[in-house]
């Protein structure tokens, strides 16, 4: 009977230590929780937006302006409409030699676009409330700051106390690896909006560099634009992101 209650006082004081730890560190805790992940699911935690270093690719002057869905871009005067697509919503293809720019139709009730472009949206008023109670800075309620304050997530922007700090902090880190796919991001700025530019890796097979831009109109950010863009020639994709700019209404 000693031994057992000798085993039992022992496991209630650990757990009360572990408990203790919780509320004393909460971000420590998280951030213990997180890194220690066997599994790979929290692999983005340290990644942040970069400053976009290639305003100064000039487009050439050669390229033709194409404008649906309320952005405007200059493709190479080759890039011709894919035939398979001119019938159908949703998406414009153009095409050229080793280039596809595909422009993408903002809809909102699709779940996936809510997750990836519009995050405050998916997520919730009240939900964001709860999950961003653990941050030490305030973040604007559209969908461009919540992507860019998930986007840009690390451990050294969460409070040291707090109750909910845990909780929501490993929320965070979920959101974050949820949403962010690329391999890298830039901030982007253009006439009338603001977003990113998104690395999304080089292919295997191809060697076409695939990129996203996503543009968030500066007069109501939660209205989101996306171009997909893949190409062997990473240059010719710069020279086209250059070109972005809001469509005149």
């Amino acid at each position: 009977m000693k031994t057992v209650k000798v085993v039992f006082i022992t496991l209630a004081v650990l757990i009360l230590a572990v408990i203790g730890a919780f509320i004393a560190f909460p971000k420590s805790m998280a951030e213990l929780v997180v890194n220690s992940d066997k599994l790979g699911n929290f692999s983005n935690m340290d990644s942040k937006t970069s400053s976009y270093e290639h305003y100064d690719v000039k487009t050439p002057d050669s390229f033709k302006e194409t404008a649906m869905y309320g952005i405007s871009l200059r493709l190479p005067e080759n890039a011709a409409r894919r035939d398979e697509d001119k019938n159908k919503s949703g998406y414009h293809i153009f095409e050229s030699d080793g280039l596809t720019v595909n422009i993408l139709e903002p809809l909102a009730s699709s779940s996936g676009a809510q997750a990836l472009y519009m995050p405050y949206d998916f997520i919730g008023a009240e939900q964001w409330k709860r999950e961003s109670s653990a941050l030490n800075k305030e973040t604007e309620k559209n969908n461009y700051a919540v992507s860019s304050a998930i986007r840009n997530f690390t451990f050294d922007d969460v409070r040291t106390r707090g109750g909910g700090v845990f909780v929501s902090a490993v929320r965070l880190a979920t959101d974050k690896q949820a949403f962010c796919y690329y391999e890298q991001a830039w901030d982007f700025e253009t006439d009338g909006a603001v977003g990113f530019l998104d690395f999304n890796g080089i292919g295997c097979e191809d060697q076409r560099y695939w990129y996203d831009l996503v543009l968030y109109d500066k007069a109501d950010l939660n209205d989101y634009h996306v171009v997909k863009i893949s190409s062997t020639d990473e240059q010719l994709i710069y020279q086209i992101v250059n070109s972005a700019k809001l469509a005149e209404r």
